[in-house]
């Protein structure tokens, strides 16, 4: 991913987190079997459709059609989901402003190629 993506994702992780005190988890993967990107997103009742719609408009504010046409999809999760929880307990990236690089890893059977970790925080 380029570097000015992964800037402009940092300042999506800055605006969710405004929004969703409690965000528990910011992850961007590629995975094995799918060449586009799933934006991963987790919080204390943040499964619901409201929501999406919120974490959609802040996307789309900051990636150009260009980018947005790389995202394969936006999950929304609960904290207590189980693909969550696992993330949390085996990576950590608290509130600063970096981010961390993962490749060729697995959680709950998903094949990760590639992730950018924004936010990982056990709630």
């Amino acid at each position: 991913m380029e570097p000015n993506i992964l800037e402009k994702l940092k300042t999506v992780r800055s605006k969710v987190i405004e929004k969703f005190d409690r965000l528990s988890l910011f992850v961007v993967i590629k995975r094995v079997d799918v060449n586009l990107w799933d934006f991963v997103f987790a919080s204390e009742k943040l499964d619901n459709p409201e929501n999406l719609k919120v974490i959609a408009d802040i996307i789309s504010k900051e990636l150009d059609r260009n980018e947005i046409i790389s995202i394969s999809r936006v999950v929304l999760l609960d904290s207590t989901d189980p693909f969550a929880k696992n993330f949390n307990s085996t990576f950590n990236v608290g509130d600063g402003n970096g981010y961390m690089t993962i490749s060729d890893s697995q959680i709950n059977n998903i094949r990760i190629k590639e992730a950018y970790l924004f936010f990982s925080k056990n709630t």
